[in-house]
């Protein structure tokens, strides 16, 4: 019986200690902020954008944590903050500046690892360069107003009720 019940808290403590890991709390750094459980969404002309990285800046500039994520294919992030080594989902109440950058595309260019392996270092050096030329003379999809020098920069309010924030590029 007392094998049982020993087994029965171990098996709680395991599956309590699971749900709670993703919720800021364990291991949180001190100062730390309680998160809220947030999505970023980039579209352009109603579809998605995929592998675009976000950055949200907090408005006291005094915080000593990160807030960003990317989209995938769905167009759609998870927003993660991080201090140091430790990370979790979700973003601080309040109000911040975001921050897109342009999506990493495909140029066409790209080699196979082990393509770019049989490559010499001057063959090698040429590609990267190649590539790089052609990811710059893509056309840029991110409106000035994401970016750091904007003079209007976009801003968001997040509370405990913000589950979902929509940025359509064609509206800015």
């Amino acid at each position: 019986m007392k094998t049982t019940q020993t087994t029965h808290w171990i098996i709680f403590s395991v599956i309590l200690g699971l749900f709670c890991s993703g919720c800021g709390g364990a291991g949180a750094p001190d100062g730390f902020p309680a998160l809220c459980p947030l999505i970023i969404v980039v579209q352009n002309g109603g579809q998605p954008v995929e592998q675009v990285g976000f950055q949200l800046i907090p408005e006291n500039a005094s915080v000593t944590w990160g807030i960003a994520g990317q989209t995938g294919s769905s167009g759609e992030g998870t927003v993660m903050t991080s201090q140091g080594t430790y990370s979790a989902r979700g973003c601080p109440e309040g109000k911040f500046t975001v921050f897109l950058s342009e999506p990493t595309r495909l140029t066409g260019l790209e080699l196979t690892e082990e393509a770019s392996r049989k490559l010499s270092q001057e063959e090698s050096d040429a590609h990267a360069a190649k590539l790089a030329e052609a990811r710059r003379n893509q056309p840029k999809i991110i409106p000035a107003a994401f970016s750091p020098s904007a003079s209007e920069p976009v801003t968001v309010d997040v509370t405990k009720d913000t589950k979902r924030i929509v940025f359509e590029l064609s509206e800015y």
